[in-house]
């Protein structure tokens, strides 16, 4: 049984809201997430995957390796999930989920993008989609750009509780997302 895409959408987002006042809570009354709040955030993430199946025809009958999207899918899933074990790698993995704060991050690939990770995600999914190239693809991948957005609003808010001015200089070098301007953490 497949569930509508905009039903699906507004359960992801109800869900994300949910959560991610959770993550907000935590980093303004303990200055780290709970584990139960790191949970949250990946059963966040975990049911924007489910939803591919309602945006994307997930049938693998209909996967076709014929013609460029085919290899260009896997190319952009490989290089998507391998950004993203680099980006995870340049982090502990307490820092990684949330649970604790060691030290700003800012060399590696952390000097190119504030958010890696992230990014890093974005392209698999971009790759996932293109398997199934179709409109609500595209709406399935701006449905992870705002609950991603919303976290990367919460985690800088808690970043600047936690780095202050060190952070404030981190953003003015360093760009939110690759390729946009650089600017002061508070946009």
């Amino acid at each position: 049984m497949r569930t509508h895409p905009a039903v699906a959408a507004a359960v992801v987002i109800g869900f994300a809201l949910f959560v991610l006042w959770r993550v907000r809570g935590d980093y303004t009354r303990r200055g780290a997430l709970t584990v139960q709040s790191a949970l949250l955030q990946f059963a966040m993430f975990f049911l924007h995957g489910l939803t591919s199946y309602s945006f994307l025809d997930s049938r693998a009958s209909r996967i076709s390796s014929a013609g460029l999207h085919f290899p260009l899918a896997l190319g952009l899933m490989a290089a998507g999930a391998l950004a993203a074990l680099v980006g995870m790698d340049r982090l502990r993995w307490g820092d990684t989920v949330g649970t604790s704060v060691s030290a700003l991050q800012r060399s590696g690939v952390y000097g190119f993008t504030r958010n890696p990770q992230l990014l890093a995600y974005l392209v698999f999914l971009a790759g996932y989609a293109l398997l199934w190239p179709a409109w609500l693809g595209l709406a399935w991948l701006a449905l992870y750009g705002v609950i991603a957005h919303l976290m990367v609003l919460t985690e800088e808010d808690h970043l600047h509780q936690a780095f202050g001015g060190d952070y404030e200089a981190y953003c003015v070098r360093t760009p939110r997302y690759i390729g946009l301007s650089k600017g002061s953490w508070r946009r």
